[in-house]
């Protein structure tokens, strides 16, 4: 019987672990639970970035819009939040 250290066993483990990993974690596979489209969920958070900078510039431009907010910045970013919700699944 060999003594050796067990590198195949090592190896084998890791390799397990990293399939283990992939199907749990890698969400770009389209049978993944939370399978994203990167090229429509891109283009969503870009969306959501232009209406953050929107709201910001509005928001300066005209004080009354953020009545009710802390800042122009808190109203921009409960504006973005409210946009890049509908990014997720």
């Amino acid at each position: 019987m060999n003594r050796d250290f067990p590198l195949g066993w090592v190896l084998f483990g890791l390799v397990i672990l990293w399939v283990v990993y992939v199907l749990r974690y890698d969400n770009s596979r389209v049978t993944h639970p939370n399978y994203r489209n990167s090229l429509s969920y891109r283009a969503c958070i870009n969306a959501a970035d232009m209406i953050y900078r929107k709201s910001l510039e509005e928001a300066f431009a005209d004080p009354s819009i953020w009545i009710g907010y802390k800042s122009a910045q808190d109203y921009a970013r409960v504006s973005y939040s409210i946009a890049r919700s509908g990014c997720d699944p």
